[in-house]
């Protein structure tokens, strides 16, 4: 798998139909109940705090399904969703993509709260902090 999503404010990442699972061979969700059609990843936060909201997974979600967005860290300081490309992925597949303009995000795919660079990541990143 060459990229997913990542979660930011998720208005723009369909609950279905984009990659934004963070697990190795499918980052597509498993689940397939009705309600979840046609809607966006935001509407499974809680309406007044931007963490998950337990009993809508439970309702909709496999178990397998839970464990992993529960493990998706969201940012308090919630920011746009954004592509985050797989480090295995070739060299030649990265040029190709410039080739054809694709965009490509900068942001710390951690915290998601600031560019990603050497000295962010470990100076400055609260994410890897917490593993200091």
């Amino acid at each position: 798998m060459g990229a997913r999503k990542t979660v930011g404010y998720g208005l723009n990442i369909s609950i279905l139909e984009d990659p934004w699972f963070p697990y190795k061979t499918s980052a597509y969700v498993v689940s397939n109940h009705q309600a979840l059609a046609g809607q966006t990843v935001c509407s499974l936060f809680k309406e007044t705090d931007r963490i998950w909201d337990d009993g809508i997974l439970r309702d909709l979600f496999f178990k397998k399904d839970i464990k992993l967005i529960r493990s998706i860290q969201l940012s308090s300081s919630a920011d746009e969703d954004f592509w985050l490309w797989n480090k295995d992925v070739a060299t030649r597949s990265f040029w190709e993509l410039q080739q054809k303009e694709v965009p490509v995000a900068v942001g710390c795919p951690f915290c998601v709260s600031a560019t990603e660079s050497a000295w962010h990541l470990f100076l400055d990143c609260l994410f890897a902090k917490s593993y200091c």
